[in-house]
């Protein structure tokens, strides 16, 4: 009945191109044929459901001259447009045809209609079933007189017993009903005008009535709830089925719209034709919560959708409770004690999926056992982020490739809080004087963008197929993440994303050229593992701990038509805007760690309470700690603890803010990185020590490993120590620092002397980390801080020989004679292709120029003593030692002269040169940048101060000043000259 006067859409399963055919619905036969009215004028019975073969779909237009969402106009076959005497003719044409189909398919009132006689027949009805007889059937051969209502026990033919009762024929149809009124899985049959058992919504839901079950399942009883729901709503089955297409703007095609129409017309079937009690059957109350469960996963896309629609400065909460007005997205069917029931049973499957992973990283990974697998290996460095970064890269973390499905983004309609309602009283007031102090000068920010030598932001190479960045933006669109605006930004972010745990990307926005447009943030103190183990408890007391975290809050390609009420061009530039706090700007850990403890001190926990790094520990037993993202709270007093915690969840979600991960525990748990125990030890976790362990093992499979790396990895270790800040502090020595290259001649030469000589600097990486290793855990068990192990392998890296002596006789490339300006000089390759090995750069075949004028003469002597005409071209070009090497430096450095200046090291020619060419304007930065191999002009900011050099030149004695300067280039050329004599040691 719910599509009589209603223009509907069908599209019939016939081969051909995609076709719409519009009807108009004017009268109902009997359940799901109706008559309709065609373009054409022909008026027909239809029957307009799933069971039709020849409809392939049917949609219901939200109203005249208005198509549904995913429908073209240019398929359909629309209805003219007629007049109001063309419809009461069509109207009336309907109703004769409807009686016609009507009297066509009554030809038997059915067997119910058929037991009834006119008023005043009696007749012996069995009143029970037995082998010869069925309930209401009329037993012949009774001696006995028809007497209505009288009852007797007949002895049949066959002497079976059966009772019987004396019926009036106006009393047939209600005798008949009596079996289903005692059954509460069914309800009395009613017949439509025609015979045909058919009932109301209405009717439905006003005689059912909720009977004790011995059936069970979780959860509450929501058939009679939905039962309601949908008589009030009074739009039936396929009405309903529309609407939640409507308000959620889905098509066919979406998950579970189809399902949804099939379970709807199943129960409609169950309901009102086969009339069962829908509450008080399980099979009934399983379909209602598989249209619940498809409802509510469409219900925040529905709330956004709506919230776009009402716009406003208020939010969409305020706005339909001012108004008193009933919100779309909270009219779907979905049962609110099933929604509470859904939560809490979620919140304890969590708690204990939480709790079963504790146990079982305790049981697995203090087991001795170590993973074999060498993709866990590998993914413990990647999780520790111990992996090369350079500076163009705007983060340390393994970069991760955008795929749409692994993106962690909000949930549909989450709404951003505004910045002044999280904070509070007086929070407009903080948020504009931020803007004031906080931002630069145009001259100011252009000054820092300048330094910063970035020219454009990382973004994700997927972003440059367009059609990705578009359908990305959008999705960002519709969370509410971004805005559009007609107007450019002064700056720009790129977009990419990093990898997280559990498989998922992390979207970063890369601010680094937006940060220059801000003051440096101010410092934040947050709780470490040393502030949380100076907590003290009663003595033999219990400790109980509360944690919650925060769920994270962050035109043509576009499908936009209009910007700020302006109508858009296919070809309209839209710029968009971040709206919430970007992960990636340089303030946004300030604002979410200060909205964080402000919100929560408006709950009741005291910033006195607050456990910081670096501060004393709070008095009492109670404390709290708010990380971020995190909030964690201990104490002895369990009442307290949860009273407390609890407390500041509902200040945080009043607030706006998503709180998950709820957990409260008396016993152990797992804070920041930290197991606390709950008789208050405190130390890292398992699973943490597993990772470091890992990674310090592929390293050495590796054989080697770069100053970054090892800086990295030396950092978790420290990490996992600060709570016994005392076992890893270097000695407070108050002697005067060494040169560091006095420090690690000495620790390579203990280093030598433990392995008995079999250390070498010839060795191989893998032989050289093998000692090393083995040395280290010496040092370790020998209760040597780990200051020791890092200077250890600083000397290691020290002594190693570097790029000169990996040279052959053919890596000095000789110049050509009648060549152009390009190839007149000397050069030396690096790091050829064929060798197989890159520089830290990841680089191949760099190429070093001998061209400025005070070196042009190495060239033709390195080309002269070191014989390469006579040599093979695989053969080493040098065959001294590194250790024959620092010794000629040492006994060169004393007569030029150098001895201020500090201990001599080969390293100092790379970063010497530099200082000496910047100095001295022989070249460019860009060119200084690419003699010394640098990747970014970061590196070259210290060699535009010239400050430096001149500071480094007069650092020698004024006795030695003039003799440095005037014979420079005499002691230079005759040092030289004696290096590379075919008499020397240094060949």
């Amino acid at each position: 009945m719910a599509l009589v006067n209603r223009h509907i859409l069908l599209e019939y399963d016939v081969p051909g191109p995609r076709l719409w055919h519009e009807r108009l619905v004017l009268s109902h036969v009997a359940g799901e044929v109706y008559i309709i009215a065609t373009p054409d004028r022909d008026v027909y019975a239809e029957e307009l459901g799933v069971l039709n073969p020849d409809v392939r779909t049917l949609k219901v237009k939200p109203a005249a001259g208005i198509l549904p969402p995913d429908v073209v106009a240019g398929e359909v076959y629309a209805l003219p447009a007629w007049t109001a005497n063309d419809l009461h003719n069509l109207r009336e044409e309907g109703r004769r045809v409807a009686e016609e189909e009507r009297r066509a398919t009554a030809g038997g009132a059915g067997p119910l209609a058929a037991a009834a006689a006119a008023a005043g027949t009696l007749k012996w009805l069995a009143a029970e079933s037995n082998s010869s007889h069925q309930y209401g059937q009329e037993v012949q051969g009774v001696p006995n007189p028809l007497v209505k209502d009288s009852k007797i026990a007949h002895i049949g033919a066959h002497g079976v017993s059966i009772f019987l009762q004396c019926a009036d024929g106006h009393d047939y149809f209600n005798f008949l009903q009596r079996p289903a009124r005692c059954d509460p899985r069914v309800l009395p049959v009613e017949l439509n005008p025609i015979g045909h058992p058919e009932r109301t919504l209405k009717e439905v839901a006003s005689m059912g009535a909720e009977s004790k079950v011995r059936w069970e399942l979780a959860g509450p009883r929501t058939s009679k709830w939905c039962v309601n729901y949908l008589a009030i709503e009074n739009l039936g089955f396929e009405g309903h089925h529309e609407r939640l297409r409507q308000v959620t703007k889905a098509d066919a095609s979406s998950w579970g719209i189809q399902e949804h129409f099939q379970v709807s017309m199943a129960l409609r079937q169950a309901l009102l034709v086969d009339q069962l009690d829908p509450y008080n059957l399980l099979s009934i109350e399983i379909q209602f919560r598989r249209l619940q469960t498809i409802e509510y996963s469409y219900s925040e896309k529905a709330k956004d959708l709506e919230a776009k629609a009402v716009g406003g400065r208020l939010s969409l909460e305020e706005q339909t409770t001012f108004g008193g007005i009933t919100r779309q997205y909270s009219t779907l069917m979905i049962c609110p004690q099933l929604l509470d029931h859904v939560k809490i049973e979620t919140e304890k499957e969590a708690n204990l999926a939480k709790n079963l992973r504790k146990v079982q990283q305790k049981s697995g990974l203090a087991a001795a056992a170590i993973p074999s697998e060498a993709v866990q290996v590998r993914e413990a460095l990647e999780e520790l982020r111990v992996a090369e970064g350079y500076d163009d890269l705007p983060t340390s973390c393994p970069l991760g490739s955008f795929n749409p499905d692994l993106v962690s983004l909000p949930s549909e309609g989450m709404n951003p809080a505004p910045l002044e309602c999280l904070w509070g009283e007086g929070g407009q007031q903080e948020v504009e004087d931020f803007t004031i102090h906080q931002t630069l000068g145009i001259a100011e920010a252009r000054e820092r963008l300048d330094q910063c030598g970035l020219s454009k932001c990382y973004e994700d190479p997927q972003f440059r197929d367009r059609r990705k960045y578009a359908s990305f933006l959008h999705r960002l669109l519709d969370l509410g993440l971004i805005t559009l605006d007609l107007e450019p930004a002064v700056e720009t972010v790129g977009i990419f994303f990093v990898k997280k745990k559990g498989g998922k990307l992390r979207m970063i926005l890369d601010c680094r050229m937006s940060n220059c447009h801000f003051n440096t943030p101010e410092n934040i103190k947050l709780a470490t593992g040393e502030s949380m183990s100076r907590m003290e408890l009663k003595s033999h007391g219990q400790l109980f701990t509360a944690s919650a975290d925060l769920q994270k809050v962050q035109v043509g390609e576009l499908g936009v038509a209009e910007v700020a009420g302006m109508k858009l061009q296919p070809t309209s530039w839209v710029y968009p805007r971040i709206a919430v706090i970007p992960m990636g700007w340089s303030h946004a850990m300030w604002w979410c760690q200060r909205i964080s403890e402000r919100i929560c001190e408006r709950s009741g926990l005291l910033p006195s309470e607050r456990l910081r790094d670096g501060q004393p520990p709070p008095q009492g037993t109670f404390f709290h700690v708010q990380y971020v993202d995190n909030l964690h709270i201990f104490g002895n007093d369990k009442e307290e603890v949860e009273t407390r915690f609890w407390k500041a969840v509902e200040a945080l979600r009043a607030a706006g803010l998503t709180v998950h991960e709820i957990e409260v525990a008396d016993g152990s748990s797992k804070v920041l990185g930290w197991e606390i125990e709950d008789g208050g030890y405190l130390a890292p976790s398992l699973s943490r020590l597993w990772r470091c362990r890992l990674g310090i093992r592929e390293l050495l499979r590796r054989g080697r490993a770069s100053g970054q790396q090892l800086e990295r990895l030396i950092g978790h270790m420290t990490f996992v120590s600060l709570c016994r800040r005392e076992l890893w502090g270097e000695s407070a020595g108050k002697e005067k620092r060494r040169c560091l290259c006095t420090r690690y001649r000495e620790m390579w030469q203990n280093f030598v002397q433990w392995s008995a000589g079999q250390v070498r600097q010839t060795m191989t990486w893998t032989q050289l980390d093998r000692h090393l290793s083995n040395y280290l855990e010496e040092l370790y068990l020998e209760g040597e801080d780990l200051s020791r192990a890092n200077y250890v392998t600083a000397a290691v890296i020290f002594h190693v020989p570097g790029e000169a002596f990996s040279l052959r006789v053919q890596d000095l490339v000789l110049p050509l004679r009648r060549s152009g300006k390009a190839f007149k000089d000397h050069a030396i390759l690096l790091h050829p292709l064929e060798v197989g090995v890159p520089s830290k750069t990841k680089q191949w075949d760099e190429m070093l120029t001998l061209d400025l004028p005070h070196l042009k003469f190495l060239g033709p002597a390195l080309e002269r003593w070191m014989q390469v005409h006579h040599r093979s071209k695989d053969e080493p070009l040098f065959q001294a030692t590194l250790q024959e090497t620092n010794q000629f430096l040492e006994d060169q450095w004393k007569p030029l002269g150098l001895q201020p200046l500090g201990a001599p090291h080969m390293y100092r020619l790379r970063h010497g040169g530099a200082s000496f060419e910047a100095a001295n304007q022989l070249r460019e930065i860009s060119g200084i940048q690419a003699r010394g191999r640098w990747l970014t002009q970061k590196s070259m900011k210290n060699y535009e101060k010239g400050g430096a050099p001149s500071t480094a030149v007069r650092k020698p004695q004024q006795a030695h000043s003039k003799r440095c300067t005037s014979g420079r280039q005499r002691r230079r050329q005759a040092a030289v000259e004696k290096a590379l004599s075919p008499k020397a040691s240094l060949k």
